[in-house]
């Protein structure tokens, strides 16, 4: 997992600046007994959980943003949202439970993207997608096409065994 550190491999890192953001914010967001029951009963997953976040904001402490960040978004503006489902800890129900309060919202999931939507592997069709939403955001969007054109993954082995 390289990406996830991205930041030891550079020697100038803004950790200042990177900490104040997830301190104040991300570290917010995690409920902790929910995280340590997780840890117990998927011990095979506890990496995933390190608590190295909040042992990192013990040691940079700010103040926590105002908790309008952590209330849902609502509003009638017309919002694309892309789900890359392939995104180990992702939740499969995020879109739903963000588009509550977005009435006016278009959703695409792909299956076969990870956490880096708007990266030069996305499929094509998924920038004209951008491009049709932002030249009319009121006008329906056929995803269904889109999403189809991205092939499955065949794994090499199934949780059954």
């Amino acid at each position: 997992m390289i990406d996830a550190n991205r930041p030891l491999l550079v020697p100038d890192f803004a950790w200042g600046a990177s900490l104040s953001e997830q301190c104040s914010y991300e570290a917010n967001t995690v409920d902790r007994t929910s995280s340590a029951l997780t840890r117990q009963a998927l011990t095979q997953f506890s990496k995933l959980d390190d608590q190295v976040l909040q042992r990192l904001c013990a040691a940079w402490p700010v103040h926590p943003i105002d908790q309008v960040a952590f209330a849902a978004p609502s509003s009638t503006v017309p919002t694309l949202i892309v789900t890359p489902t392939l995104l180990p800890g992702a939740d499969p129900q995020w879109s739903d439970t963000f588009r509550r309060g977005l009435p006016n919202a278009t959703v695409l999931t792909f299956s076969t993207l990870d956490g880096g939507i708007l990266s030069k592997g996305d499929p094509p069709c998924l920038a004209a997608i951008r491009r049709d939403f932002l030249a009319d955001p009121t006008k329906t969007i056929d995803t269904a096409a889109c999403e189809g054109q991205t092939p499955p993954i065949h794994f090499l082995a199934s949780l059954g065994g």
